[in-house]
């Protein structure tokens, strides 16, 4: 599998996950009884990891990208090349959706026309089609509702979508975020170091120290 093709592949990932997420979204739209909560510490840190990831620091996102590449039909042999390419890519592709979701969080849309529109989001792959500047409305309107239909498809046959993604992550978080509200309180002047490694060994979490700092850092002042 070419470069070209798994860019193209995860372009399509990443359109599908965003059409995921706002069919999340849309749901929650007008039920009085929702209660949000944002999550923009949760987005931060996840993205944090996959970048360490990508410096080689971790595996961030390993189970995720074999479900993905099973999905579009690709090698999931963890020790061959092309599943390396593929999990790098895809660790930059998770990087740029939790950028959007970041923004996404502030009620930021004002650039998303760009990932559905634009030649260089790989929309020209015939799953959607090929989008022109003088294409008719309901020409765009296809674009669209393909890649919530795709999305949908997914989370009715049980694949995760962005926001579960991210509940998950954080649910991995809480005996190490209780660990530190419990250190903080006992004991102020702990450093966020000393708190890292002490609750890191109580947790058992997977997480680079790097990180584990900088979330408890940002717990403390909280």
């Amino acid at each position: 599998m070419g470069i070209t093709d798994i860019k193209r592949v995860l372009r399509l990932y990443f359109i599908q996950q965003l059409a995921q997420d706002e069919l999340v979204r849309s749901g929650n739209m007008l039920n009085p009884d929702f209660d949000y909560i944002q999550n923009s510490e949760g987005i931060g840190l996840l993205a944090d990891s996959y970048r360490e990831a990508l410096r080689n620091e971790n595996s961030q996102g390993l189970d995720r990208a074999i479900e993905v590449a099973e999905a579009f039909d690709r090698s999931t042999d963890v020790d061959s090349s092309d599943f390396k390419r593929f999990y790098r890519e895809f660790i930059k592709i998770e990087i740029e959706l939790l950028g959007v979701l970041l923004k996404r969080e502030c009620s930021d849309y004002s650039e998303e026309v760009k990932y559905l529109y634009g030649d260089e989001t790989g929309l020209s792959d015939p799953a959607f089609g090929s989008y022109e500047a003088d294409s008719q409305p309901l020409e765009t309107l296809s674009l669209i509702t393909h890649a919530i239909t795709v999305a949908d498809k997914q989370a009715a046959s049980g694949r995760a979508g962005g926001v579960a993604r991210r509940q998950e992550a954080e649910l991995v978080y809480e005996p190490f975020d209780a660990c530190v509200l419990e250190m903080s309180k006992e004991g102020p002047g702990h450093t966020d170091s000393h708190i890292a490694r002490t609750c890191y060994k109580r947790s058992n979490i997977d997480r680079s120290e790097r990180t584990l700092r900088a979330r408890v850092n940002k717990i403390r002042m909280s």
